[in-house]
This record gives C-alpha cells, sequence and structure tokens, in this order.
C-alpha cells in the first residue's frame, strides 16, 4: 500500500491559535481567500510523494541518521508573505537560522540530495486564484503590512502520511523523531 508522506515541523495547538488570531483582520477583509484549516498548518521540509510500506523503515533510519547530533532550536517568525506558481499563497516566513540550515543539509546528506536550492521555513495559511496585476500587487503590498510575532520551539520532527477524507486534508503521525536537548 503506497503513503503520501512528508517529513515536517508540526505546529501546537498554541501557535496555531497565535498565527490565527493574528491574521483575523485580514481573514475578515479577504473572505474570498481559501482560508487553510489549521490542521494543515506545518512546516513542511521534505515531501516524498508516494512511498510503499516497505520503504517507510528504511526511510524513517535515513532519517535518524540524518538528525541523530542536531539539537533542538527556535524560530522566529517574520512576515506574512505571498508565493505565485499555479495560484497565489500565503504563507508565515520565519526567520532563517544556522540550525535551521543544518538540519536541512543533514537531511540532503542523508537522503543523498545533491541541489543548490535553498530552503526557507514558511506555513501556508490561505490561497487564491491568480489575481490581476492591479489585485495582485494591492495583496502583496497588505501582506508586507502583516508582521507575525512569536517564536517557535523546534524539539522533533515528523514523519506525515497525508490522507483525503471528504475532500479535506488530514495528517496522521507515522513516526515523530527527537532533535537532542542541550539542557
Amino acid at each position: 500500500m503506497l503513503k503520501q508522506l512528508s517529513l515536517a515541523i508540526k505546529l501546537p495547538e498554541d501557535i496555531k491559535r497565535l498565527i490565527v488570531e493574528q491574521l483575523r483582520p485580514l481573514n475578515d477583509e479577504y473572505k474570498i481567500f481559501q482560508w487553510l484549516s489549521t490542521e494543515e498548518y506545518n512546516i513542511e521540509l521534505f515531501n516524498f510523494g508516494k512511498v510503499d510500506e516497505s520503504k517507510i523503515e528504511p526511510l524513517c533510519e535515513m532519517i535518524e541518521r540524518g538528525i541523530y547530533d542536531l539539537p533542538a532550536f527556535k524560530l522566529y517568525s517574520d512576515r506574512l508573505r505571498i508565493l505565485m506558481r499555479n495560484n497565489i499563497t500565503f504563507y508565515v516566513g520565519f526567520h532563517t537560522s544556522k540550525p535551521m540550515q543544518a538540519l536541512i543539509k543533514q537531511l540532503k546528506q542523508s537522503f543523498k540530495i545533491e541541489d543548490s536550492l535553498i530552503f526557507f521555513p514558511h506555513v501556508p495559511v490561505a490561497r487564491y486564484k491568480i489575481a490581476s496585476k492591479q489585485q495582485y500587487l494591492l495583496i502583496k503590498k497588505k501582506c508586507a503590512s502583516y508582521e507575525m510575532e512569536f517564536e517557535l520551539g523546534i524539539t522533533q520532527i515528523t514523519l506525515l502520511n497525508s490522507v483525503i477524507e471528504n475532500n479535506k486534508l488530514r495528517y496522521e503521525t507515522v513516526k515523530e523523531f527527537a532533535l537532542y536537548s542541550k539542557n
């Protein structure tokens, strides 16, 4: 059986509530955006796509080897930003940090991924169809004024299975991997 797997940082419920609270004025103003459920709030590190169940244990071993010596760390929120591809995605960005870069680098080495792509931690919060240039510029300006203020302690990463039930995305935890504590 195939599972749709991704490696992510799950957000605790108190952080999800903070995000919703800080975005409430924008949510009230732009009801036409497709606001994502807080169930979908996580920082995706890698998307593995469809993986056969027989390959999950070897994948978990690779993850464990990749993070065995990485300490827990903090991420600090930045601001609301937008990304345009097939649609406009609104996301909460985080300041880049050396521990986060080390985590991604070591996981890439463990997975034998060689690329020069720069990872930027973010949490998608809403989507919208591609707007006119004028709408896009207005939305971009509005988003730039939304500074998000919270910090997130990263003590573990989680292998998630994405399941769609009744047209709603839900994540099942496959396995959690603890980062070591410096204390």
